[in-house]
């Protein structure tokens, strides 16, 4: 299940935008073969305006071991934006990250 923060659950319409914005990401993921054998998984905090757009640039919270496999969930980030407009439950006041644990972790569920 998501979460909001340690120990919150996360509400019903957070939980469908994180679906949402992996299925958007995922049509702009170039993933090579080989990585989809590969047990691998990055973290990416971004910062979104209130129309979905990116921001600046991701930045990885957690890496997944493979630099190349890393890029490439960036640049799908990047190349997705905007993402579908984030819940109100979601914004953060302007220059607050997007996301405090990861709004596009597992990103390997998407290979």
């Amino acid at each position: 299940p998501q979460s909001s923060g340690p120990g919150m659950p996360a509400a019903p319409e957070v939980v469908a935008w994180l679906r949402d914005a992996r299925i958007h990401v995922r049509r702009e993921w170039v993933l090579q073969p080989g990585f989809r054998l590969q047990d691998l998984e990055t973290q990416v905090s971004v910062e979104l305006d209130s129309g979905g757009r990116v921001i600046g640039d991701p930045d990885v919270t957690r890496r997944s071991g493979n630099p190349w496999y890393d890029e490439s969930v960036v640049r799908a980030i990047q190349k997705a934006s905007p993402l579908p407009a984030p819940p109100e439950a979601m914004r953060k006041p302007p220059g607050g990250r997007q996301s405090d644990d990861g709004v596009l972790a597992g990103m390997e569920d998407l290979g």
